[in-house]
């Protein structure tokens, strides 16, 4: 869960004091923060990560008759937003040791009606770019990053966010950074920022942050759009919390290099950073030998109220193993190692 604290009370006490939450000032400042830490041209806040990733599917015209390609190991919201412009989802299965998409099974996905890869660094691994983009190029896909949950990782020295067409972000109230509900939308493409742009403000030409038209009605709208945009209230929330995100990777870093030390000499697959990787370890997840001791160690969650979470079902060969073996650890970035410890002990009372 992410940390609030005196900083992001007091920018929302001065924007509920200014008196106009519709000014759009913090907006655009979170933006111009937002681009600068991303390292991309331009970013789009919007009312929630799943209205990014809408927004992104409609920006590159995807729409009824066209195949995207989506990791089957995933939250529903991808495969959703697929579903709202009525184009076709494709499941793709993962790696096993970095629960992202195979990029070795595109050609497989591949049909005449394929327009897009929507890729999700899952628990904050870094997708397999340069293949990835390599095989989009090649076929003239679009490539849409899903970085809900891998805001701060990195791929060869690069944020991710900084290689896809459009980026999507979330600001959830679990995500690394929250503003109660949010999300950003990050291209490098002045098109694609200026059909976002009209499309998260109901659909207007130069959209919300340019409403001042010469020649026109205030109230012309050229298309259908949506009310996707986000408040002034939220963005001083997440401009607060921006400038802590190095310090919030840091300490997730902290729990998580106590959890593979007291790990590393079990019989449990753990994550490990690749080469040319930097991960947020947004969450922490390990595999067993098998389900049967999988589900052990959850009873034993149970009898001690030790929270966890379990994965993503798909029927694909590599996602069902891992839904069968997988098991997301607690790691709050305020556990201490006797903490840690308690955790890891209970596992080791199965294993």
């Amino acid at each position: 869960m992410p940390k609030i604290g005196e900083e992001e009370e007091k920018a929302a006490v001065e924007c509920i004091r200014s008196r106009n939450l519709a000014s759009y000032e913090y907006i655009v400042k979170f933006q111009e923060d937002f681009k600068k830490y991303i390292g991309s041209e331009y970013a789009l806040a919007v009312s929630s990560g799943t209205a990014a990733l809408h927004l992104a599917l409609r920006a590159l015209d995807i729409k009824e008759g066209n195949e995207v390609v989506v990791p089957s190991f995933n939250f529903v919201a991808a495969v959703n937003a697929i579903k709202y412009v009525n184009a076709k989802p494709v499941f793709i299965d993962i790696r096993k040791e970095d629960f992202c998409l195979n990029p070795d099974l595109l050609e497989k996905c591949l049909t005449p009606k394929t327009k897009a890869i929507l890729l999700t660094h899952m628990f904050g691994n870094p997708c397999d770019m340069d293949k990835i983009m390599a095989f989009a190029k090649q076929h003239n896909l679009y490539v849409i990053e899903d970085c809900a949950e891998s805001l701060g990782s990195e791929y060869n020295g690069k944020k991710l966010g900084a290689f896809g067409d459009i980026s999507c972000f979330s600001f959830y109230g679990n995500k690394y950074i929250t503003t109660g509900e949010g999300g950003m939308c990050v291209t490098n493409n002045e098109e694609f920022k200026k059909k976002i742009d009209s499309l998260r403000a109901q659909g207007k030409k130069e959209g919300r942050a340019e409403r001042d038209r010469i020649g026109k009605p205030h109230f012309f709208h050229d298309f259908l759009g949506y009310n996707y945009r986000m408040t002034d209230l939220q963005a001083a929330v997440g401009i607060a919390q921006l400038k802590k995100m190095n310090k919030f990777i840091h300490d997730k870093r902290r729990v998580i290099n106590v959890y593979n030390e007291l790990l590393k000499d079990l019989d449990v697959e753990l994550m490990k950073e690749h080469d040319g990787m930097r991960y947020n370890f947004w969450m922490y997840a390990v595999l067993f030998k098998n389900k049967e001791v999988r589900d052990r160690v959850v009873a034993n969650f149970k009898k001690y109220e030790i929270p966890y979470r379990e994965m993503f079902p798909v029927e694909l060969p590599v996602t069902e193993d891992v839904f069968n073996r997988g098991l997301i650890l607690p790691d709050s970035q305020e556990m201490n190692e006797e903490e840690i410890a308690f955790v890891v002990e209970k596992i080791k009372e199965v294993l």
